[in-house]
């Protein structure tokens, strides 16, 4: 039925609820995130709430407040126990400082490329790849910019080194790359990227969401 929700009790129960709900269900999102998905979902079957919504805390994420960044030895751990397409998300994410969504979007329809790694050369004769700098530019296109601009960025010697072996190793298996390849065989969605870095956190006996990685670019 479409109209309006006017019933301040109602009105009153969402705006308390998302908090004590993230910190029931143990969700490592804020209220706020709830809310908008509920006004969302209002609009979407032609409803409108009336009034503001108003929660203390609104930007609060309880089961993140005890988060903090991996050290080197514990980052260290995670890349030894990952797989090797999984290392070099971690590097990637945790050198590099790339959101997941760089590697890959949305929809698993792109991502880095070979070409955005500018000191990256290909030789697919000899089936090898070589950096000319370590550590190497990566250049992040507009389209997979969270910003909406182009912008480097540097990737670590180490990161190169499990890139070359995965590369390589894919160039042994018959693969030719070209500068349009993506840095997996095929290009995969962010969640699915996040759940391989997850994997060897949780391997490594942490229990960090993969995104975490990324706070160690800022240490």
């Amino acid at each position: 039925m479409n109209g309006s929700i006017r019933d301040p009790g109602r009105v009153r129960t969402l705006g308390l609820a998302p908090r004590n709900h993230c910190i029931k269900w143990n969700l490592r999102i804020s209220p706020t995130s709830i809310v908008k998905a509920v006004k969302s979902w209002l609009q979407h079957n032609n409803k409108h709430l009336k009034g503001k919504v108003r929660i203390r805390d609104a930007g609060d994420t309880p089961t993140l407040k005890d988060e903090r960044r991996p050290t080197q030895e514990e980052l260290g751990k995670v890349l030894r126990v990952s797989a090797p397409d999984a290392r070099v998300a971690v590097c990637l994410v945790a050198h590099a400082g790339l959101r997941p969504e760089v590697l890959g979007d949305y929809a698993g329809n792109d991502g880095l490329r070979l070409g955005d790694f500018l000191e990256l050369e290909i030789d697919n004769k000899n089936k090898t790849v070589t950096f000319t700098t370590l550590p190497t530019y990566i250049r992040v296109r507009r389209k997979l910019s969270n910003g909406g601009h182009q912008y480097l960025t540097l990737f670590s010697q180490e990161g190169g080194r499990h890139l070359k072996e995965i590369l390589e190793h894919r160039m042994r298996q018959g693969e030719e790359l070209t500068s349009e390849s993506s840095v997996r065989k095929q290009f995969i969605r962010t969640t699915n990227i996040g759940d391989k870095m997850r994997d060897g956190v949780r391997a490594a006996d942490f229990s960090w969401r993969s995104y975490t990685l990324r706070s160690y670019f800022d240490s």
